[in-house]
């Protein structure tokens, strides 16, 4: 155990200690978000049966020459939804609708507007045979029966839903949503507004932390505000079955400070600490380790700390736990719209930022004293000054459309 470490060694350390949870079966009405443990692949064709494009008439090959074009003689209707297999001889033609089973022997749709009834009969003209297509949608043209719909770990989306379904799926093997306990220390914190008085105040990291965790798919359960005392830190962890969490999350309780007793409860807990500190800013107080099988991050208390560690660190993990590959935040590089001056150099920090795309072009601001950040702006900590128009590299958050 490392007592601090750059943000690239912590990342590492965390990987060596994440596991990829276990598989369970959703319907597909639930499967929205999850990720597959293996690619999902068409059990059947898509579309499951050669259909018509257009309301018209379906023809067979022989029609019988005229000076205008062809005549086929009409020998029925294939209304949408009609089942069973037709037979359509050779000179005949069926009145037919979109999505309706082609049958077999015919070969061409000919579309209502470019033909003309007459005495039970349909003629078609020579240009109607001209058109490049035939209006008819193939067995399987789509999506053929074996190819891979949703590949393993990729989140399946309201896209992936449409075409589970038209392949054959009903059930769908996901990886399990990681199940997080959450508790948030401070003598002076209350989990509801209703509780709160001169001297206390809402613990607003308990609803940022419920929600940061239900955006990266897991399963949030939030286990109170915790003062600062041996007591009620032991009581709190005495509530946590490791062998059931799969992440404990806290805030506040890591600094130097006289109440700040986290680390003492988390070992006599049973804990081991696996690093204390991070040599980037905000987030330099960070405690990570492991409690049984749980990963457990001990995170401070400000809750714009809060955020950043959770983008860069915590989202990743959890998503990696449900079978992605990927383990930070998309980065790219953007322009600065305003300059930043840095107070002291030797520590990596990150800003919290507005990302824009502009003509192809990223541009990146520091956010507002009330402004909920879309990106976080990397600065290394070797420059004191950055000016307006200079390059910089940029990590997307999880909620921003970009990132991930």
């Amino acid at each position: 155990m490392k007592d601090s470490l750059d943000l690239a060694s912590a990342k590492k350390s965390i990987k060596m200690h994440l596991r990829r949870l276990e598989g369970e079966s959703v319907d597909l009405e639930d499967a929205l978000l999850r990720r597959p443990v293996a690619s999902i692949k068409a059990q059947t064709p898509h579309p499951g049966y050669d259909q018509s494009t257009r309301d018209g008439f379906v023809v067979a090959s022989g029609g019988q020459s005229t000076d205008n074009g062809w005549c086929y003689k009409i020998v029925g209707e294939i209304p949408a939804g009609s089942v069973g297999k037709r037979w359509l001889k050779s000179g005949t033609a069926c009145r037919i609708m979109t999505g309706a089973l082609i049958p077999s022997g015919g070969v061409r749709v000919i579309p209502q507007e470019d033909c003309r009834e007459q005495k039970g009969n349909i003629l078609v003209p020579d240009t109607a045979f001209q058109a490049g297509s035939s209006y008819i949608r193939k067995k399987g043209c789509d999506i053929p029966k074996g190819q891979v719909v949703v590949p393993a770990g990729k989140p399946i989306l309201p896209g992936h839903l449409v075409l589970l379904a038209a392949t054959g799926h009903a059930e769908i093997f996901v990886h399990r949503c990681p199940r997080v306990d959450i508790f948030c220390t401070g003598s002076e914190l209350v989990s509801s507004p209703v509780e709160e008085k001169e001297g206390l105040k809402v613990s607003g990291n308990h609803y940022l932390l419920r929600s940061l965790v239900q955006t990266a798919g897991g399963i949030p359960r939030y286990l109170g505000t915790v003062a600062d005392t041996d007591h009620e830190l032991a009581n709190v962890f005495a509530r946590i079955d490791p062998g059931d969490a799969d992440m404990i999350l806290s805030t506040g309780g890591v600094g130097p400070g006289k109440y700040d007793l986290l680390e003492e409860a988390f070992v006599r807990a049973g804990g081991e600490i696996l690093y204390r500190s991070l040599n980037v800013r905000p987030g330099k107080s960070t405690l990570f380790g492991m409690l049984g099988r749980a990963l457990f991050f001990g995170l401070p208390g400000p809750p714009p700390a809060v955020s950043a560690l959770f983008n860069e660190l915590i989202h990743p993990v959890l998503l990696s736990m449900q079978g992605s590959k990927k383990y930070s935040p998309r980065d790219v590089s953007a322009f600065l719209l305003e300059p930043i001056a840095i107070k002291e150099t030797g520590v990596p920090s990150f800003r919290a930022a507005m990302f824009g795309l502009q003509d192809g072009t990223n541009y990146v601001r520091l956010a507002g004293k009330n402004e909920v950040p879309d990106a976080y702006i990397l600065l290394s900590g070797r420059r004191r000054k950055y000016k307006k128009g200079d390059t910089v590299k940029v990590h997307l958050v999880a909620a921003c459309p970009f990132s991930f």
